[in-house]
């Protein structure tokens, strides 16, 4: 049954050239997980090579199975893990992993294996954006093409892996699992001295664009320092929709959306401060109280 649902799913994204897999990416791991959490992994070791089969058949080019493969290989991990009762961290780590590992493959790979520039899109946009940003440093940021790229595949990775840690949890309590609650969301935080850390990586980084050090060293301070600012804006962004739920105000993470991809440097700020400073504390107590005021 698993398998003939995966089956029609792949007959479907052929007839829509691609655009299930493109943009229901999210579901695909869910069919081994739902088989795994059930029975575990020795018995969806069948389910996984029969949906590979299934795969190549359907659709016959390399990229989908390797897709299917790598993503049902995520959903058997994680039901595995479900089934043996592990931590949510355990099984949100192991699903960035295997999704890392997706992206990895068929991101960079199997597009080099067919002789495809993949850093052909960044460049072109680098290009765009110097058309309406006057005194853009375009060779610099040429440089630091193939960073964002691999910092690009981990961000993806993943909020790939925590939409289906989400979904999964709330298919598998629907269907009667033991399945640990969600942490919420006001009590994660990232321990400070990683944020000195990310802070310092952003300083070298800075540095490294003036004075211009080893290319090897180079090359790995520009990767540590946009990784950083990346997760400096997510944190910024989960601050702001932790205010407008302090506030009674949901459109204010909405509209928080707008300010990633036009003011970053704002939710940066904002993570740095979320991060390293009690930031967070003395905000929500300042909203908590005005509310009960």
């Amino acid at each position: 049954m698993i398998v003939a649902i995966v089956g029609v799913f792949l007959l479907a994204d052929r007839f829509l050239a691609g655009m299930l897999s493109g943009y229901l990416f999210w579901i695909m791991p869910l069919p081994t997980l739902l088989y795994s959490a059930k029975y575990g992994w020795k018995s969806s070791i069948i389910v996984l090579i029969s949906i590979t089969i299934v795969a190549f058949i359907t659709n016959g080019d390399l990229y989908t199975v390797v897709l299917c493969f790598v993503t049902s290989m995520t959903g058997l991990v994680y039901g595995d893990g479900v089934k043996m009762k592990r931590s949510n961290t355990w099984l949100l780590t192991s699903s960035i992993l295997t999704t890392f590992v997706n992206y990895a493959l068929t991101s960079v790979l199997l597009p080099r294996m067919y002789g495809i520039d993949i850093y052909s899109d960044y460049r072109a946009l680098i290009d765009e954006m110097a058309k309406y940003m006057n005194g853009i440093d375009v060779n610099r940021l040429y440089s630091l093409v193939p960073q964002l790229a691999f910092a690009s595949i981990i961000l993806a990775a993943v909020m790939e892996a925590v939409i289906v840690h989400i979904i999964a949890h709330v298919i598998l309590k629907r269907m009667r699992f033991d399945v640990q609650p969600l942490r919420q969301m006001e009590t994660f935080r990232i321990p400070k001295w990683a944020g000195w850390l990310m802070l310092g990586s952003i300083v070298l980084s800075v540095a490294n664009s003036r004075y211009q050090f080893v290319p090897a060293l180079s090359d790995f301070l520009n990767f540590l320092g946009v990784s950083s600012e990346m997760v400096f804006v997510i944190m910024g962004y989960l601050l702001v929709i932790m205010m407008g739920k302090a506030m009674n105000r949901r459109f204010i993470g909405l509209l928080a959306m707008v300010f990633v991809f036009f003011a970053p440097m704002m939710l940066m700020v904002m993570g740095i401060l979320d991060v390293v400073t009690d930031y967070r504390e003395r905000v929500m107590v300042r909203y908590q109280n005005g509310q009960k005021q």
